[in-house]
């Protein structure tokens, strides 16, 4: 089985030639400490990426108490939904249609910010 990899070049624009990834000594030490002090969950049962959050930092809480504020944003970051690096975000973009309505109800709430 072999898996090929292709890295982002030029900005995000460009990807490179596919080739087969291969793992340094330091990587597979990093991987084995990772494994033996981390949480690793196997076969667990969950309908969820919020089940799953959950039985990981339950799981983390037997060893190392996080407290409630950690607990929280660990969990933020476990459920944080993935962007490829190319995407522009929805967000930065205005919207293609528009109403008259909207405009003039942007306009006269900034109207009435300003006042």
């Amino acid at each position: 089985w072999l898996k090929f990899e292709e890295d982002v070049e030029d900005g995000g624009e460009r990807w490179s030639k596919p080739y087969v990834a291969t793992l340094s000594l330091h990587s597979l030490f990093e991987l084995r400490s990772c494994i033996i002090n981390g949480t690793v969950l196997l076969d667990m049962r969950a309908n969820g990426m919020e089940e799953i959050s959950e039985m990981v930092l339950d799981h983390q809480e037997l060893y190392s108490p996080l407290g409630e504020e950690i607990r929280k944003k660990v969990r933020e970051t476990l459920l944080k939904q993935h962007h490829h690096q190319n995407q522009k975000k929805l967000a930065n973009r205005l919207p293609i249609v528009r109403s008259i309505a909207d405009i003039g109800r942007r306009a006269s709430e900034l109207h009435l910010d300003k006042n």
